[in-house]
């Protein structure tokens, strides 16, 4: 039996989380995503991250380049935490867990809570929606990509998948949005019963943080704006005249 060990967000109840959660049958799902029942934590349907192996490149990414960490989970895990901690939505984190080894972990895993009610960015553009509606999601969804450089994130979003809005909100409600309860350092606060606040555009989540990375300002800058282009390029075949 492998020897691996698992860190829950705190607000999760341990004892269930460790009934849900257990290391090897994370593992055991083999590498990929899954979508995993849960009922024992009352949060529905989870999405389950895992890694059996990395290349060199991705090893030394990892490990030298921020977020600096000991396995591909952990790090998914630092990024979703920076991104949250900075407005961004994100899967909500609640747990991460490896194979123990001495200086990289090929073996591991991240646990999350996907956004409920969601549209893929493909689905949306070619829904029939009105002008006004299509602009706000446009503006939400280039707003995101300029809240990620500001922070310093570096995204890749080589799919359409990759961006998400609220489905609702997206196609034209008007809806509210929870806050990141995710810190930089990858620690999660306890759940709150805080309201949530009004949003003026749809809500926009990033799911896939493959390839990302921290870095300065200024390279940031410039993949937003080649990330922009692009969108813009998508857009540009909806938003009505």
């Amino acid at each position: 039996m492998a020897d691996t060990w698992i860190r829950f967000a705190p607000g999760l109840d341990a004892r269930s989380a460790a009934r849900a959660l257990d290391p090897e049958r994370l593992l055991a799902l083999g590498a990929g995503s899954h979508r995993l029942a849960a009922p024992e934590l009352g949060m529905g349907e989870l999405l389950v991250r895992v890694w059996k192996r990395a290349g060199l490149a991705e090893r030394l990414s990892a490990r030298f380049t921020r977020p600096r960490s000991a396995s591909l989970a952990e790090r998914e895990w630092n990024l979703v935490c920076h991104a949250r901690a900075n407005g961004l939505g994100t899967p909500e984190p609640i747990a991460v867990g490896a194979v123990r080894a001495p200086l990289f972990a090929e073996q591991s895993f991240f646990v999350a809570v996907p956004p409920r009610n969601v549209i893929g960015l493909a689905a949306w553009m070619k829904a029939r929606l009105p002008g006004d509606v299509r602009a706000r999601g446009a503006q939400a969804l280039l707003a995101a990509i300029e809240r990620a450089a500001t922070c310093g994130l570096q995204l890749e979003l080589e799919r359409e998948e990759d961006l998400v809005l609220s489905a609702e909100e997206g196609l034209g409600a008007s809806g509210a949005h929870e806050p990141g309860d995710c810190s930089p350092a990858g620690q999660l606060s306890a759940r709150t019963s805080r309201p949530l606040q009004r949003n003026a555009l749809p809500s926009v989540y990033l799911l896939d943080f493959s390839g990302a990375g921290i870095g300065s300002r200024s390279r940031s800058v410039r993949r937003a704006r080649e990330l922009r282009r692009k969108l813009e390029r998508l857009l540009r075949q909806t938003i009505d005249p």
